[in-house]
């Protein structure tokens, strides 16, 4: 079961693994093809496709299912494919696996059992939870942690782990201060569990860097079938000096932070121990509501931990697990069964305690500062809720650049590029304010701070949360906020409110041009550019899309039913692109009363058939579906050209698309675009 076969796929070179194939020996081999090889031969096509298999003997494809039931009765094995070496000053070089590369792999196989005989426990063979989206691994027979390694990844480790321990009763013997000796060992425990992170059978090989990736690419566990083993010697990424020059960078760099000592402690923050009004700052990077299983995650370290340096701090490693009953997530839909005490109300409900808590220690002139990122409005409105409860109010926002755009969890998805940095201080506010008055406040710093923030560079989703900070300064001035009808507005309105202003804005900036252009634009088609503009093609929560649809003036619900431009699964709704929506009947066609499709239909669709290479269809449905809008579908066609990566796929049909419009025939060009 192999996802593709590249070794090397870069700009330098190209090299792949290529299967060998004799079915009358029944037998699989292998050999490293480059250049003239590679001619009729597509690496990228793998033998696995959404968990399925198909067999490169007998063509046969295994389904979901059955590979699942196999791993559960663990009789999935393994084999080594091929072997990464370095050529001094060539680069790496590729050969295939050979016998004695079987034979070293075997040995380790022996020289595990013979250490699991005298101590049984001495893997993690603690439990993995399955969690649907995040931990898919136990459902392919994957469901200890010592599973996630293969016999020499776990014997390697386990050597590291016993030699760790070797070495602080060796620093003891040799009277060093008992502290030092701790410390000492602590950062070699730390350099372990940076190895096992690099030597999982979850690391997948990157070939356009050539180099490895770790387990946690992105914040889960899902299943890999073919995965790159690091030799712990070899010098290359992810290996055991690698982990330790890590090590060492990040205490060189700390140790320049500041002359005091800092102290570390274990606790909660809803009981800090820490007297009233005692820092000048509080800044803390709370869980993102219901984004990560953190602390389920942090087991896949823990457990090394505990094995390595665990008997240096008993008090902290005397659970089988890392402690999770008081962690502040919403964890209810991630696992029902373990979680279902752990919903919005509990987020809520504890976030404000750990914010009063942040209250009390803090002096009546410091500040707190709050790092967030997540995307749905729903977890913003819980922790605004949260900080106003607590006596808090935000004075200043920061969108700062923080993530990764290479992270795995960055491609086909809505994450966002940047964290927003909330400013609070204690909350004064004892005026009482009405809507009216408050929105003409809210109008004028909200615009100010989308002028700086575009000026900054500023994009997609991480814009429309940008002005959320802005909006709740204004808002926590008031002790409370009322309508004329002396019904009081909540936070709710206030997101509903910034989402309108944030969607207007944008919209005047990426049709570049004023309100005549944003008003010629229908619903639908002004839905489909800022969607596509804030979150890309990745999914987003189904309360965000509808809360969008409204500030647009569009309705979800027609976007999904009657248009098929959104599609929903489950809690989350994602856009369709023209090549999704092929299949519609009538599309950018007039409806039976005569009413004019959204623009975004006629483009799509105009997509469609210029892909196809009809020209006269083309031509034909222009004329009917785009006269007199001719100059619309041509903007937003631009637009979407413009605001869409360099490699997306829409994009560069558009492209194409606007490029070719003068080989159209039967049909005056002026009129048409």
């Amino acid at each position: 079961m192999v996802g593709q076969w590249w070794l090397a796929s870069n700009d330098a070179r190209r090299i792949a693994l290529k299967p060998v194939v004799d079915r009358h020996l029944k037998r699989v081999t292998f050999e490293v093809v480059v250049g003239d090889a590679l001619k009729g031969f597509d690496p990228a096509q793998g033998t696995t496709s959404r968990s399925s298999a198909t067999c490169l003997l007998c063509s046969q494809v295994a389904d979901a299912g059955y590979i699942r039931r196999e791993g559960q009765q663990r009789r999935l094995g393994q084999r080594q494919m091929a072997v990464i070496f370095e050529r001094p000053g060539a680069g790496k070089g590729y050969r295939v696996a050979l016998d004695e590369d079987a034979l070293s792999f075997d040995r380790a196989h022996s020289r595990l059992q013979e250490a699991l005989a005298s101590d049984p426990d001495a893997l993690p063979t603690e439990t993995i939870p399955l969690m649907s989206g995040t931990f898919n691994i136990p459902i392919y027979g994957l469901t200890r942690w010592s599973d996630l390694f293969n016999a020499r990844q776990a014997m390697a480790l386990l050597a590291f782990s016993r030699k760790v321990c070797d070495a602080h009763e060796a620093m003891l013997a040799q009277q060093m201060n008992s502290d030092r000796a701790t410390a000492l060992t602590t950062y070699l425990g730390l350099a372990i569990d940076r190895l096992a992170d690099r030597e999982s059978g979850i690391c997948r090989w990157d070939n356009t860097g050539e180099s490895v990736m770790n387990t946690f690419a992105r914040q889960a566990l899902p299943m890999v079938w073919d995965y790159v083993e690091v030799n712990p010697f070899s010098g290359a990424t992810g290996d055991w000096s690698g982990a330790i020059e890590w090590i060492n960078r990040v205490i060189q760099h700390t140790a320049k932070a500041s002359s005091k000592p800092a102290i570390a402690r274990q606790g909660t923050a809803t009981r800090l121990l820490c007297a009233d009004n005692y820092f000048d700052a509080v800044i803390t990077d709370p869980p993102y509501y219901n984004a990560v299983p953190y602390a389920d995650l942090s087991d896949f370290f823990y457990v090394w931990l505990k094995r390595s340096i665990g008997p240096l701090y008993p008090d902290l490693f005397r659970t089988p697990l890392a402690p999770k009953s008081a962690e502040i997530v919403e964890m209810a839909g991630w696992d029902p069964v373990r979680y279902a005490d752990k919903d919005k109300v509990f987020y809520e409900r504890e976030m404000t305690h750990a914010f009063a808590e942040a209250h009390r220690v803090l002096r009546p002139e410091g500040i707190f500062v709050i790092v967030f990122a997540h995307k749905s409005t729903t977890a913003w409105e819980t922790l605004i809720n949260s900080l106003l409860q607590a006596g808090l109010v935000v004075t200043a926002s920061w969108p700062l650049h923080t993530e990764m755009g290479t992270r795995l969890r960055a491609h086909g998805s809505a994450a966002l590029a940047s964290s927003i940095f909330i400013v609070c201080r204690v909350r004064s506010a004892e005026t009482e304010g009405y809507f009216d008055d408050v929105r003409e406040e809210l109008t004028a710093t909200i615009r100010e701070r989308l002028d700086f923030f575009w000026k900054q560079g500023i994009r997609g989703a991480d814009f429309f949360i940008s002005a959320i900070g802005p909006a709740v300064s204004v808002f926590g001035r008031y002790r409370k906020v009322y309508r004329l009808d002396g019904s009081e507005v909540g936070v709710d309105a206030l997101l509903d409110l910034v989402q309108a202003m944030v969607s207007e804005y944008a919209l005047d900036r990426i049709l570049n041009g004023g309100s005549a252009r944003v008003g010629g634009v229908d619903a639908p088609t002004r839905y489909y550019l800022l969607h596509r503009w804030a979150y890309g093609s990745g999914k987003v929560p189904f309360d965000d899309a509808m809360r969008l649809a409204m500030a647009l003036g569009a309705d979800v619900s027609v976007l999904m039913e009657r248009r098929g431009i959104l599609k929903q699964s489950g809690e989350t709704v994602s856009l369709l692109g023209p090549k999704d929506r092929a299949g519609l009947k009538g599309l950018g066609l007039p409806d039976r009363s005569g009413l004019a499709a959204p623009a975004i239909d006629v483009l799509h669709q105009a997509a469609i058939l210029w892909e196809s290479g009809d020209r006269p269809a083309l031509a034909e449905f222009l004329a009917e579906g785009a006269r007199g809008r001719e100059e619309t579908v041509r903007v937003v066609a631009q637009t979407l050209v413009d605001i869409l990566p360099d490699d997306d796929a829409e994009g560069r049909l558009l492209d194409n698309f606007l490029k070719g419009r003068d080989v159209l025939p039967e049909i005056r060009q002026d009129r048409l675009f």
